[in-house]
């Protein structure tokens, strides 16, 4: 995810560079990526056609900023990969890494074969699967990918469905979504098994034109925790509660860090409520952790020192 912007646009390489800290190489690899996607578009339609002005952010840095949210994944799989992002974004950020593998499903045969032209000359990790994404699931028993993820695929409730047979104990979903995530959550609910700890719903308003970085983090941290209302997975909360502090937004940021709080209870969640609790002024929230640390016999001088500025303050 971009870094503190004064405004979360990218509009060329330079600026996604700055933003994503790669290397010159990949930016020669997504600048590639481009002169392709422009050459094959009208033959293909491959994207609308208005979002290739913005290429560098509608498309290169809405796709990398997933890269984060696990950036230790060694085998990915995107679903209707179409004309390769985010998964194709993805395995180009990762070229370098030798344990890294993409796996990009596509149906569409046009498609497929601009993705295949792009990972040649780019030298992305990828295996392209030309088939629908039911038909993977049944003969691709033995894939058990780190990540799925998915972006423009499918209104949540069906995507749940479609990515269910690949996920295991440990993976993770990342669907990209837009303003609407949240009636989306709650079509899911209504319908579905979407009580699963490891999907995060990112919403795309990262990269859009005007909205600044307080706005990005807010938007993703009452989307992560709007999802992990419906069961409370830690590591999300964690991450909203973070997001949210840096955002400024110490209501959301108490909120999910006590939804951690009562499942994990763990050094860095204690840190993390405790500063949320100073910075909302909750009077409640800092005598109950004050309590708990004692009760326990929890020493922890950064803990102690977050507290104790509430007195001073």
């Amino acid at each position: 995810m971009p870094g503190d912007r004064a405004a979360a646009t990218i509009s060329g390489p330079q600026d996604f560079a700055e933003a994503f800290k790669v290397p010159r190489e990949t930016i020669h690899r997504l600048t590639r990526y481009g002169e392709l996607l422009t050459h094959w578009q009208a033959r293909a339609n491959l994207v609308a056609a208005s979002t290739l002005p913005a290429l560098w952010s509608r498309h290169f840095a809405d796709s990398a900023q997933l890269r984060a949210l696990a950036p230790n994944a060694r085998l990915w799989l995107d679903l209707g990969s179409g004309a390769g992002f985010p998964g194709l974004v993805i395995a180009i950020l990762e070229a370098g890494r030798p344990d890294f593998h993409m796996h990009l499903v596509e149906s569409n045969r046009k498609k497929c074969a601009f993705l295949a032209e792009v990972a040649r000359e780019t030298k992305a990790p990828v295996e392209i699967h030309a088939m629908r994404i039911e038909d993977l699931a049944e003969s691709a028993q033995s894939l058990s990918p780190d990540v799925v993820s998915a972006r423009a695929l499918a209104p949540l409730p069906r995507l749940l469905e479609l990515a269910s047979p690949f996920f295991g104990p440990a993976t993770r979903g990342l669907f990209l979504k837009g303003r609407e995530a949240h009636s989306e959550i709650e079509a899911a609910r209504a319908v579905s098994d979407i009580d699963r700890p490891s999907v995060a719903i990112l919403v795309r308003q990262a990269i859009a034109a005007g909205e600044s970085v307080r706005r990005q983090l807010r938007a993703r941290a009452d989307s992560l925790l709007a999802l992990e209302r419906l069961r409370g997975d830690a590591a999300h909360n964690r991450e909203a509660a973070l997001l949210a502090l840096d955002a400024g937004q110490v209501d959301v940021a108490l909120a999910a860090a006590r939804l951690n709080f009562q499942t994990q209870r763990e050094l860095p969640d204690v840190r993390v409520l405790a500063r949320a609790a100073v910075g909302a002024r909750d009077a409640e929230a800092i005598r109950s952790l004050g309590e708990w640390l004692r009760s326990t016999g929890f020493a922890d001088v950064a803990t102690e020192n977050i507290l104790s500025s509430a007195g001073r303050g």
